[in-house]
C-alpha cells in the first residue's frame, strides 16, 4: 500500500496501481472486505480516473461503495465521500445527469450532519455549480458556487486558498450574465487569496486515501 501511495504522489499511475492491487489480494485472503480494502478500490478509482479508464474507475469505486456501505453503514462519511468521487468521474465523461444525481445522493448523507462536513459540502456545491456551468445554467452554477462558497468560509474563513477557485467560478458566472465589474472583483479577490498559497499546497488531484 505504502508504495502505491508513493508512486502516485510521484504520478507513476499504472504502477500505483499494481502495488494496490496486489496489496487488495492479500488483504482480502488474510483479513477478508475490511475498511483498508475499500481504500485501495477508492485510490485505484480515482487513479483510474487519472489516466481517464473511466470505465475501470466506476468499477473500483463502486466496488468500494459497497464495502463501505456493509462496514460503515449508508449514512457515513466515507461512503458518502465515494459516490462524491463516482460523481466526480461522471463529470470527467461529460455525464452531467448521473453527475448530478451522485452529488445529490451525496449531499442527502452528509446533510445527516452537516456542521460535520462543510467543506466537503462545499466541495460537492462547488462540483454541481461545474455541472450547471457545463451545461448552459448560468443562474444554477451562479447560486450554487455561492452556497459553495459560504459554506466552506465557516470553516476555512475568508482568506484561505483553498476558496480561490470559487470566486474563480462566481467571477466566469458573473461574466456571462454582464456583470462585469462584479466579475472583475470575483476574479481579484481569487488572483489575492490564490497568491496567499502560490505553490498550491498539498496536492488533491490524485486526492487518493492515505494510511
Amino acid at each position: 500500500f505504502e508504495l502505491g501511495f508513493s508512486l502516485a504522489e510521484k504520478r507513476c499511475w499504472e504502477g500505483a496501481v499494481s502495488h494496490w492491487e496486489s496489496g487488495q489480494e492479500f488483504l482480502v485472503s488474510s483479513l477478508g472486505m475490511v475498511e483498508l480494502v475499500a481504500g485501495i478500490l477508492n485510490n485505484v478509482g480515482v487513479v483510474y480516473a487519472e489516466m481517464h479508464e473511466y470505465e475501470q474507475a466506476l468499477g473500483s469505486l463502486k466496488q468500494c461503495l459497497r464495502i463501505r456501505g456493509a462496514i460503515h453503514g449508508e449514512e457515513h462519511i466515507l461512503y458518502a465521500q465515494t459516490i462524491q468521487k463516482i460523481g466526480d468521474v461522471f463529470l470527467a465523461m461529460s455525464d452531467y445527469h448521473e453527475a448530478m444525481e451522485s452529488y445529490n445522493w451525496a449531499l442527502d448523507v452528509m446533510h445527516i450532519e452537516p456542521s460535520h462536513h462543510r467543506i466537503a459540502i462545499g466541495d460537492i456545491l462547488e462540483q454541481m455549480g461545474k455541472v450547471h456551468y457545463s451545461r448552459g445554467e448560468i443562474d444554477e452554477a451562479l447560486q450554487s458556487f455561492q452556497d459553495a462558497l459560504r459554506s466552506k468560509q465557516i470553516d476555512l474563513g475568508e482568506d484561505h486558498p483553498e476558496v480561490a477557485s470559487i470566486f474563480h467560478h462566481i467571477g466566469n458566472c458573473l461574466s456571462n450574465q454582464g456583470r462585469t465589474d462584479e466579475a472583475i472583483a470575483h476574479l481579484e479577490e481569487a488572483i489575492r487569496l490564490k497568491k496567499l498559497d502560490p505553490d498550491g499546497g498539498p496536492e488533491r488531484d490524485s486526492d487518493v486515501d492515505e494510511r
